[in-house]
């Protein structure tokens, strides 16, 4: 079912076509231990980080924070400033879905920030263009769905 753009997928092409599933953001004032407790939490990877305005500054994921530890950082002393990633530059919903998944490759994060009108707006993770491309490629031809995460509840 690949249409004439070599890696795409039927309409699958932009970022803004695939949908958001995280609106997490970090402060740049908060400190390294609510993030990571943040992180553990949520079952999250990492998020954006903003400042007092709502800019992007910068990313912090779980990486980052296991690596302050390892550099003797204490958790509450640091601020996410001190150890997110600069240069991990946010997309936008215009991006496109493949060059989107090099760079989540190429700077070793699962999501990427979505920028629109110049605020971060949502994250989009590999994991929400896995179940669009599954559900495009073999859903069609097998006559399945694979729901939203946020469309099923979790049964306990």
């Amino acid at each position: 079912m690949t249409t004439e753009h070599e890696g795409t997928v039927g309409w699958l092409n932009y970022i803004g076509q695939v949908g958001p599933s995280s609106h997490r953001c970090f402060r740049q004032a908060q400190n390294g231990l609510a993030v990571a407790l943040d992180l553990l939490s949520t079952h999250s990877e990492g998020g954006p980080v903003l400042d007092g305005d709502g800019n992007y500054l910068g990313y912090i994921n779980v990486f980052d924070v296991m690596r302050a530890l390892d550099r003797g950082m204490d958790l509450l002393e640091v601020r996410a400033q001190d150890i997110m990633r600069r240069d991990l530059a946010p997309a936008t919903e215009a991006t496109p879905v493949n060059e989107a998944l090099e760079r989540m490759e190429a700077n070793g994060v699962v999501s990427l920030p979505v920028e629109r009108s110049g605020k971060i707006v949502y994250s989009v993770k590999c994991h929400d263009m896995l179940r669009a491309r599954v559900a495009l490629r073999q859903g069609h031809e097998h006559g399945f769905t694979i729901p939203h995460p946020d469309s099923t509840t979790k049964k306990e």
